[in-house]
């Protein structure tokens, strides 16, 4: 819903760009990307399919395996999972069954109604205290709102690791008050 793309316009940018792409080198993907971007602005989902495609392309054409590639010193996968917007009790069993799967970083979903928001994570915070915790409030907020939530969690002693998008993207102005002011 933040980008305006859909299934049915994904998949009309995947069968557009395969005509661009068919036959094309691997070794410039990323000069395709830069294209892609450009021809697909509003497909971000898209492209980033055909991206990951093309890294596997590369990968497979230089004999690298991806564990390799991206470092290869662990075999531990470090990964968030994402608890979305929904009922309050849903939103806390999520949490603590994520945790017990071993999930340590959380990604909240806030951004709709502060005083709810602040109960969410509250309760998800609740039944996995140790868990490093990111709140998404997708460009939800005005900034007094992220910055009224941010300190009432500070007042929880709630410290989330990541406030993301708190206000409206092009909302410099915005982003820049929750910041200085939210500390």
């Amino acid at each position: 819903h933040l980008t305006g793309e859909s299934q049915e316009s994904a998949l009309k940018a995947l069968r557009q760009s395969k005509a661009f792409l068919l036959g094309q080198n691997v070794v410039f993907a990323r000069d395709f990307s830069f294209v892609l971007k450009e021809n697909f602005l509003k497909n971000p989902a898209a492209r980033a399919a055909i991206e990951m495609a093309m890294l596997d392309a590369w990968l497979n054409f230089l004999k690298v395996p991806a564990w390799k590639f991206f470092g290869g010193r662990s075999n531990l996968l470090v990964m968030d999972v994402t608890i979305p917007l929904c009922p309050l009790e849903e939103a806390s069993v999520q949490a603590k069954t994520l945790w017990r799967q071993g999930i340590r970083t959380l990604k909240i979903k806030i951004g709709r109604d502060p005083e709810e928001d602040i109960k969410r994570v509250e309760m998800i915070y609740r039944v996995s205290p140790r868990a490093r915790l990111i709140i998404d409030a997708n460009h939800g907020y005005n900034p007094s709102q992220a910055r009224y939530v941010w300190k009432e969690l500070k007042k929880l002693l709630i410290h989330p690791i990541l406030f993301e998008q708190p206000v409206a993207a092009a909302n410099w102005d915005g982003l820049a008050e929750v910041f200085q002011k939210g500390r």
